[in-house]
């Protein structure tokens, strides 16, 4: 028996619907015959439009956006000065490195031989010219007790030639001697220097500042590695370069300097302040496009190379500037303009306008007073003097807010 009931108020609530559906269209019907029927042979026809306020903008900018990565400014490879075993390396991954630190250490034995040798070579060479100083002093007095004799007539001719021979030869001595010590102190100082480089260091350009990381290590304590290979690469950190790549549109538009606002994917809600540092004089044929490199300030080195970043460039500003909605700009007859609603409300005007910046939503219209409403939807088959209407906006209807 329940059941039965409720079969029965559905069936009547649906048969109550229709009747109330029917109505409806047939008043609707009705209603769309009657307007049709108030309408004259003679009248207008009157468009059905949507309109919204001309407005003042404090401050209206024109903002492109472009996607592009951080890359690092300057690399430093520090490489080995000569070959030999690696005895440590003191920094890791991502550590800060300062100028002059040392950073790693390759085993010095074969250079601290190296030296001692050297030092060798030096001594005995400091001790054969001190040999050859003695024995040009001992020919030279020789010599001129020969000389004194040969005077008196007592020593011939061929013992004070002997004598002299014998003052050049000790004399040539010594400029061997003389000669060996500069080759030794040469070798020396080689030595030295080679011992050196077995402390590694970090020695970029002063010019290229601080704030540098290291990026890669290329080996480990135990290596060998060869003269000139690499064992770290170090980056600097502040500032980064934004890499970002422009269509001819906007290029003409960029100049070094300009200030740039950027958003980085690893820190949502977050802004960097840049600016335009280089741009490229020629287009990449492949993609019509060219290369701008943007300057980030990055002290606290939290923006990383490699990251992906979007740059928001300010291309024009306009202040207390007059706007209508984008969707408002129409042309006609080659001239851009806006139709503007007559002070009844029942007609529109063609008003020619000179376009300024365009904004997100909105456009610069200059030649336009700031009082009225422009059309925004509907001026398709518009010409000056159309015959409009507004509706009223519902609730939730696209548009709504403009009235």
């Amino acid at each position: 028996m329940k059941r039965n009931g409720f079969k029965g108020l559905a069936a009547a609530a649906v048969i109550v619907a229709s009747f109330v559906g029917a109505g409806w269209y047939v008043q609707r019907g009705m209603g769309v015959e009657a307007r049709s029927r108030s309408r004259g042979p003679d009248e207008p026809e009157v468009t059905p439009v949507r309109v919204a306020p001309i407005q003042r903008a404090v401050v209206l900018e024109d903002n492109r956006e472009f996607s592009g990565t951080l890359a690092a400014r300057a690399k430093f490879v520090v490489a080995a000065e000569v070959s030999g075993r690696v005895a440590s390396v003191s920094v890791a991954l991502g550590d800060p490195v300062v100028r002059g630190q040392a950073i790693a250490t390759l085993d010095p034995d074969r250079f601290q031989q190296g030296v001692a040798e050297a030092k060798s070579e030096l001594a005995i060479g400091r001790s054969e010219h001190a040999a050859a100083e003695r024995q040009v002093e001992i020919s030279t007095r020789a010599l001129g007790r020969v000389e004194a004799l040969r005077d008196r007539g007592i020593a011939s001719a061929e013992e004070f030639e002997a004598a002299q021979a014998q003052v050049l030869s000790a004399q040539a001595q010594r400029d061997v001697a003389q000669a060996r010590i500069a080759r030794a102190n040469a070798s020396l100082r080689t030595a030295k220097l080679e011992l050196g480089y077995t402390e590694v260091r970090a020695l970029w350009d002063e010019s290229q500042g601080d704030g540098w990381v290291v990026a890669e290590r290329h080996v480990d304590p135990g290596e060998r590695v060869a003269v000139h290979a690499p064992l770290l690469s170090l980056v600097s950190l502040d500032p980064l370069d934004a890499i970002v790549f422009v269509a001819e549109e906007d290029y003409a538009r960029l100049h070094v300097g300009l200030a740039v606002v950027l958003v980085a994917e690893a820190f949502p809600g977050e802004t960097f302040q840049g600016r335009v540092e280089r741009v490229a004089p020629v287009f990449q044929a492949e993609t019509a496009t060219a290369r701008v490199e943007i300057s980030v300030d990055n002290a606290d080195h939290r923006l990383k190379p490699g990251m992906f970043i979007h740059a928001v460039v300010t291309l024009a500003r306009a202040e207390n500037a007059t706007v209508v909605p984008e969707e408002a700009i129409v042309s006609r007859d080659g001239q851009e303009g806006v139709f503007v609603l007559g002070s009844e409300g029942a007609a529109v005007t063609f008003v020619p306008v000179e376009l300024g910046i365009r904004g997100e939503h909105d456009v610069e219209v200059r030649g336009l007073a700031t009082a009225g409403q422009v059309v925004t939807l509907g001026h398709e088959q518009l010409e000056s003097g159309s015959v409009v209407r507004v509706p009223p906006v519902l609730p939730g209807e696209a548009g709504a807010g403009r009235s």
